[in-house]
């Protein structure tokens, strides 16, 4: 909703708010967009193969910067380099 508010006025943003199927709509883009970051970032990981638990958190908070397509593209390079 938030970032909605770049491209259409508050008014709207209310209406779309107080609208539950809109709000469950964005719930549920929300949530698939959550498991395919989550998906992707366990692909990486064991790709990766971290063992210290120090590297793997510092892994895991580089890899939460990246959007999906972005760590997609990782997954598929890393899967090349092999």
């Amino acid at each position: 909703m938030a970032q909605l508010g770049t491209v259409v006025d508050d008014e709207v943003i209310k209406s779309m708010a107080m609208d539950p199927s809109i709000y469950m709509g964005l719930a549920q883009i929300a949530n698939d967009y959550h498991n395919s970051k989550t998906e992707a970032m366990g692909n990486i990981m064991a790709q990766v193969g971290a063992e210290e638990q120090s590297d793997v958190d510092e892994i895991n908070e580089m890899l939460a910067q990246l959007d999906v397509n972005e760590l997609e593209e990782l997954y598929e390079q890393l899967a090349q380099a092999e």
